[in-house]
């Protein structure tokens, strides 16, 4: 960019406290992306079964007796009970069966059982014949588990299938970590305003003194391609960090420590409102010590974070609110993220 060419500007802020905006994103975005649901080691097993969030949707993803996974909405097609319940995993079992009025389904989503259903056996009540789970589309590569909400079939592969995450992915052997902690965080701000925020390090010097320590500033870098954004910081001696934070579109990031990395998906909930969901997993040789010193440092950034991002959507609402220049160095991530997201909108 030359010194004479205007400045790329961000979002003006209605996109993000418009009281339309979180159905708008929903249909526009989530619909139209492969969403990240967790680590394939979170299915450990046949018949383990966990119910995620995603898109402003419940999914239950259950593994098949054939390796595979599978992905329902997590609504009973009775009277749109859950299978699970928010955030409930089941290690091991066959079939699922409805929280509210016990009617079983099979690993494929067949209905199987309607408990005290007027006597009447499944497949001899006219009320349950085609009743089943409503499927949705999986992929699992390179150690993670997408989902695609539709209404259309996928019209690419998932993201770590191929393209620039596959290899950073293989690069970490992410599918030979296993989860050891989880952590969730409401946030009182749109899920927009927490990516903005994850896509720069412009702010570190000054909400993030912990990690600003372990870094150096003058090496960061910030690569873009395709619907991946890479930050890359040189890191001192002793830091719990390695400087590597991989974005992708749109609610996905992947934060790498030494021998282990967190997961963390930037999940909208309701308008102006959204939820950070980590699962941090780690190699065997990882110590519980190292393992715990790592939780401690993400969970202080994340507080930092947490309140920043709180305010500028308080911020946002006030009247003097604008959309201000992005810095070419720093805020090339968010340049990136407004552009795929205007795409979205507008059907691209």
């Amino acid at each position: 960019m030359s010194a004479s060419s205007p400045l790329p500007l961000g979002l003006p802020p209605a996109a993000s406290v418009d009281p339309g905006a979180f159905a708008r994103d929903r249909a526009a975005v989530f619909a139209r992306a492969w969403l990240c649901l967790g680590a394939s080691a979170e299915w450990p097993v046949a018949g383990a079964a966990a119910a995620r969030e995603q898109g402003g949707r419940s999914i239950v993803a259950l593994r098949h007796t054939d390796g595979g996974l599978r992905a329902f909405a997590n609504v009973c097609p009775h009277r749109a009970g859950p299978l699970l319940w928010p955030g409930e995993e089941r290690p091991a079992g066959q079939g699922l069966r409805c929280r509210y009025h016990g009617w079983r389904f099979d690993q494929d989503g067949a209905l199987v059982g309607t408990p005290d259903f007027d006597g009447q056996r499944v497949g001899a009540s006219a009320l349950a014949a085609g009743c089943r789970l409503s499927p949705l589309p999986t992929a699992e590569a390179a150690g993670l588990v997408w989902v695609w909400l539709g209404p259309g079939a996928p019209d690419r592969p998932a993201p770590s299938a191929a393209g620039p995450l596959a290899g950073a992915l293989g690069a970490l052997g992410l599918d030979h970590w296993r989860p050891r902690a989880r952590a969730s965080h409401p946030l009182a701000c749109d899920w927009k305003v927490y990516v903005e925020n994850y896509l720069e390090g412009y702010h570190i010097p000054y909400l993030h003194p912990g990690l600003g320590r372990e870094i150096d500033m003058g090496g960061y870098a910030v690569e873009v391609d395709g619907d991946t954004v890479r930050h890359v910081v040189p890191t001192r001696p002793g830091a719990v960090n390695e400087g590597l934070w991989l974005w992708v579109w749109p609610n996905l990031a992947i934060n790498v420590y030494g021998g282990a990395c967190s997961i963390e998906r930037m999940l909208p909930t309701g308008p102006g409102a959204a939820r950070i969901d980590y699962v941090y997993l780690a190699d065997d040789s990882v110590s519980d010590h190292a393992f715990a010193e790592m939780l401690r440092a993400s969970a202080t950034t994340t507080a930092e974070d947490v309140r920043i991002v709180e305010q500028v959507q308080r911020g946002l609402q006030d009247p003097a609110a604008a959309a201000g220049p992005l810095s070419p160095r720093h805020e090339a991530g968010l340049a990136h993220f407004h552009a795929l997201l205007r795409a979205a909108w507008a059907g691209g």
